[in-house]
């Protein structure tokens, strides 16, 4: 079957993985990342993020304007980064070779493989949760239950991801519905009981400002997390396709689906506790209707997990992993399914997904930042055919590194972390003098987009004379 063949058909296994996609492949509408971004936002796992502002002592009006600022400011920041892929025609962790150089984007691409494989993971645990809890209500239990269960979840995430960039459309449409329409199900019961007046035991942070942008940073995570996936989606349309489109319908698409998600997390978190998202659902959903929506937690889980599984595949191929992007994909499974196994028998997965969302922002929002000024910089003008020239082009720079975009990225790290407030890393700064805000990951943010500024232009301005030859 050639590439070509398989254009457009939802169920033939693509053979593309990160090479540049020719533009009499490309095709398709910005508008299907409307749907596409909603199926994979709109999950239990983004009930479960939207919980946590009323479990940092906020009231549900509290978390909800939380929501509103977190929500919208990484669903812009999803939006923008997908602007890439008509321009370069490959994935996004692809393009920020132009910042960091052929071999100094390795850094990068390690972090992303390691972040997208723990999303894979993390989103398998709570599906395998679902699965075995509908497993004990059929009268199964035991270990091989639940090891049973995260293989059959992974498997299903595999299959799909294996078939490819139409299989993912096509089935994030279908998982965007069902789910929506399931979950907002779950207002019939909860509904009634939601106390909006509702505080938590006390303010995670020491002030209620403090504790609210910690809240914001948090919320932040959620679309921004998607960031390193944003043009693996939107390589494959023709290099004219108007980026205004891109931003509306992919940045629209998070943000309606964090809208419906997130505070509905933040209105549960009212009546159970969420520390333990899957084993207390029993307390709040009369039995008929705990099968069902132990299956949308397992259905939206995997929704999620589409995606994760899919730029996981090109993340390892980035690494200059010799194999087809489908063995990739089967790879990542492996992987994924060994830190479920740790997730679910070693360690307790709660403050496991806490730390772990935190911790890969503070790479990845800088990171973000300066694929964005480094789009501007160039204003959309890039050599693709250079961004995958091993030892030679116009990314190469010395000896495949660009030593100033290495810097920045590092020094804006380096300047956020004294603004942390996590489990891993809580600077008196942040605890004391913040009143326990985390504003890290906009820190680094700032400081990347002035010092790639100030430092970056130089690589730019080779790539456009090369360009021009």
């Amino acid at each position: 079957m050639s590439d070509a063949s398989s254009q457009g058909k939802s169920f033939a296994i693509e053979l593309r993985g990160l090479e540049h996609i020719p533009e009499n492949e490309r095709h398709g509408n910005p508008r299907e990342l409307f749907g596409m971004w909603m199926g994979g936002q709109f999950t239990y796992i983004s009930l479960v993020i939207g919980s946590i502002p009323v479990l940092l002592g906020l009231s549900w009006w509290q978390s909800f304007s939380a929501i509103i600022v977190g929500g919208l400011l990484g669903s812009i920041m999803v939006g923008l980064c997908g602007i890439h892929g008509p321009k370069t025609g490959t994935a996004t962790i692809v393009n920020t070779r132009a910042v960091f150089g052929i071999k100094g984007n390795l850094l990068p691409e390690a972090l992303n493989w390691i972040t997208v494989v723990g999303w894979a993971a993390c989103n398998s645990v709570l599906g395998a949760m679902a699965l075995t809890q509908l497993a004990r209500m059929a009268g199964l239990q035991g270990t091989w239950v639940q090891a049973g269960s995260v293989l059959i979840v992974l498997g299903i995430q595999v299959l799909i991801a294996v078939f490819g960039y139409e299989a993912v459309l096509k089935s994030e449409k279908i998982f965007a519905i069902v789910s929506a329409a399931l979950m907002l199900g779950l207002l019939f019961f909860v509904g009634p009981k939601i106390d909006l007046g509702f505080v938590g035991a006390g303010l995670k942070g020491k002030a209620a400002v403090g504790t609210w942008l910690l809240a914001v940073a948090i919320i932040f995570t959620g679309p921004l997390s998607w960031v390193n996936y944003a043009s693996d989606y939107t390589r494959y349309y023709p290099k004219s396709t108007p980026i205004k489109g891109i931003i509306l319908s992919a940045g629209a698409g998070m943000f309606i689906a964090t809208l419906l998600s997130y505070p509905l997390g933040a209105a549960l978190a009212t009546v159970v506790d969420m520390g333990d998202p899957v084993a207390n659902l029993p307390q709040v959903l009369p039995a008929w209707y705990l099968a069902p929506f132990l299956f949308v937690v397992l259905w939206s889980c995997i929704a999620n997990n589409v995606l994760n599984v899919y730029t996981a595949g090109l993340a390892l191929l980035a690494l200059h992993v010799k194999v087809k992007r489908w063995v990739s994909v089967t790879i990542i499974g492996v992987v994924a399914a060994i830190a479920c196994y740790y997730a679910i028998f070693v360690y307790n997965f709660v403050p496991m997904f806490q730390n772990f969302l935190l911790l890969q922002m503070e790479w990845l929002a800088p990171w973000s930042v300066l694929m964005l000024v480094d789009y501007a910089l160039r204003r959309g003008e890039y050599d693709a055919e250079a961004l995958h020239d091993w030892g030679k082009g116009s990314y190469w720079y010395s000896n495949g590194i660009n030593w100033r975009g290495m810097f920045v990225l590092l020094a804006s790290v380096a300047v956020a972390l004294p603004f942390a407030n996590s489990a891993l890393l809580a600077t008196k700064l942040a605890t004391e003098t913040l009143g326990g805000a985390d504003i890290s990951f906009f820190v680094g943010m700032a400081a990347a987009a002035l010092l790639y500024v100030t430092f970056g232009r130089p690589a730019t301005g080779r790539t456009r004379r090369a360009l021009a030859r």
